[in-house]
């Protein structure tokens, strides 16, 4: 079990509200499970098998995901609808196939590529190295502070220490 954390890391995340901040990736033979610190989202990639649209959409849309030589590529489809907010606007057309790759010890890769013929003239690609958090450091709960304005200055200024940011 490893857990990756995100360098100069944007707001979202392109499969679905999954923000690239700090994650764990745990898996097995069949699934992949993608552990989220932000908001303590999980996302459960089929490693066999196609989408499964009879379900319906869903909340972080539907992963079914195979490996590409040394690459974990996970394709993900069916989002809901309510999901398109912010800069990442989408149709039911919304599609993202990712690539987590891992490039030494402690580093992995992370490549995107969103479709949505809908709303965007080509699909677009972006990619975010992730490092492997020291050990002994875990995933801290993203629970909600009522008027506690100051832990996410906390968490970010804990991060920063851990990336040997701060003096």
């Amino acid at each position: 079990m490893y857990i990756f954390g995100g360098v100069g890391h944007p707001q979202g995340n392109p499969a679905g509200d999954n923000p690239v901040r700090n994650i764990q990736i745990v898996q097995n033979k069949d699934y992949a499970v993608i552990l989220a610190e932000y908001f303590s989202l999980v996302r459960i990639v089929r490693l066999k098998g196609d989408h499964l649209f009879g379900q319906g959409r869903k909340w972080m849309g539907d992963s079914v995901g195979y490996y590409e030589g040394d690459s974990l590529v996970v394709n993900t489809r069916y989002f809901r609808p309510e999901q398109s907010i912010g800069p990442m606007r989408s149709s039911n057309a919304f599609a993202v196939e990712e690539r987590y790759t891992r490039t030494g010890e402690d580093e992995i890769l992370f490549q995107y590529t969103v479709t949505d013929a809908n709303i965007y003239s080509q699909p677009f690609t972006a990619q975010i190295p992730l490092r492997r958090m020291a050990a002994g450091q875990r995933l801290y709960e993203y629970a909600c502070h009522e008027g506690n304005y100051s832990i996410p200055s906390m968490l970010r200024a804990a991060r920063m220490e851990e990336q040997g940011l701060l003096n």
